[in-house]
């Protein structure tokens, strides 16, 4: 594991090679936002403005966030704290300094706040895979020793100056895995989001980021030896908390919106009961793990966490069919309507007859731009 390189040194300050990395990153991240945005239907100018004003607010949370769990490294108080310098940031404190942001932005502008979220989830991925990657540079993410000589290798891991001694990377893991849930992000968006239209099932991105980011990181977090951790257990990581219940939390509202919509059969109840199972084997792995039990446990908490994220998957594809469905039952049926006019000896206008049919279709999940183009 190496020290920052540096990139630009003016002696008050100076420019390393993983802080521009990161500037590049976030450059870009803003600009994939827009461009999203905009893909979304809405102005550039707008998009770029919430931008621009989210930056600060992640860089602010993302530090705070550290902080707060991590206040035996700063041993100058609150004014070593605000050394950005001094580096030390947290992933989900950024979240969490974004989303006041979007918020006040879509109320204040009146927008949708699932379809803003949907346009986040994919730069956001980006950027974490990025920045995962980045860590080669000065070392972070890193896991437990490894002796295996096929694991002793770039990109599985690093080998250590201080002790001349390989870890595993986990942050090369992390990084790969988010690059891919970008990808899968990227290609809903655009299925969900043709162009300069607003979308139907507005959040399904987002869902689909909550589940497999969260599911993911809870299992790459449970290697990491350079997390932080809960103040009350000091075996447990707190970013891992956050990703195991962010990610229940978007199952749940999966399983309860289609018991909403189809009604609680016995075949829900299986599916909640075998990821209330999962869940708890999940969390049993994490509390028992050991060296003795280290590979079994790790194997057990893969094949949980994939079952849940897996099952979340099954669920937001049933969704989308039935609103699939839903929108070409929607559909005008042209033969139909001029059978019922072919009586009256006069042309049927297809214009017309979608009017006439928006008094007894189900428009449910239906977008308002689908509509107008109905008519």
């Amino acid at each position: 594991m190496s020290d920052h390189t540096m990139f630009l040194d003016f002696g008050l300050f100076s420019i390393n090679w993983y802080g521009l990395m990161m500037g590049v990153t976030v450059l870009l991240t803003a600009g994939l936002y827009v461009l999203l945005r905009r893909r979304q239907g809405e102005n550039a100018e707008n998009s770029l403005t919430t931008a621009l004003i989210a930056m600060p607010a992640a860089l602010v949370g993302a530090r705070v966030f550290y902080c707060w769990f991590a206040k035996a490294l700063f041993a100058g108080g609150v004014i070593e704290m605000m050394n950005l310098l001094t580096g030390g940031y947290a992933l989900y404190g950024a979240l969490l300094g974004i989303l006041p942001v979007i918020s006040a932005r879509g109320l204040r502008g009146g927008k949708s706040l699932p379809a803003m979220l949907d346009a986040v989830c994919p730069p956001l991925s980006f950027a974490i895979a990025a920045e995962k990657w980045a860590g080669l540079i000065n070392g972070s993410d890193i896991g437990f020793s490894v002796s295996a000589p096929w694991v002793q290798r770039f990109p599985f891991s690093l080998l250590s100056a201080a002790d001349q001694t390989y870890y595993l990377w986990v942050g090369f893991f992390e990084g790969l895995t988010a690059a891919i849930l970008c990808a899968a992000l990227a290609a809903v968006f655009l299925t969900q989001y043709p162009q300069g239209r607003s979308g139907t099932r507005r959040g399904d991105v987002t869902l689909l980021f909550m589940m497999g980011y969260g599911f993911s990181q809870s299992f790459w977090e449970s290697m990491r030896d350079d997390s932080l951790f809960m103040v009350t257990l000091g075996f447990v990581r707190i970013n891992q908390i956050i990703s195991i219940v962010m990610a229940a939390a978007a199952l749940i509202l999966l399983m309860v919106r289609r018991g909403r919509r189809k009604g609680v059969s016995a075949a829900d109840i299986g599916l909640w009961t075998l990821c209330g199972a999962a869940l708890a084997l999940a969390v049993y792995c994490e509390f028992t793990m050991n060296a003795v039990s280290m590979t079994r446990n790790y194997i057990l908490l893969a094949v949980s966490l994939s079952s849940m994220l897996t099952a979340g998957v099954l669920l937001l594809v049933e969704s989308r069919r039935h609103t699939a469905d839903e929108r070409s039952s929607a559909l005008p049926d042209r033969k139909r309507l001029g059978d019922t006019q072919s009586g009256q000896n006069t042309p049927t206008d297809p214009a017309d007859g979608a009017a006439d049919g928006f008094a007894s279709i189900d428009v449910d999940g239906l977008d308002l731009d689908e509509l107008k183009s109905l008519r």
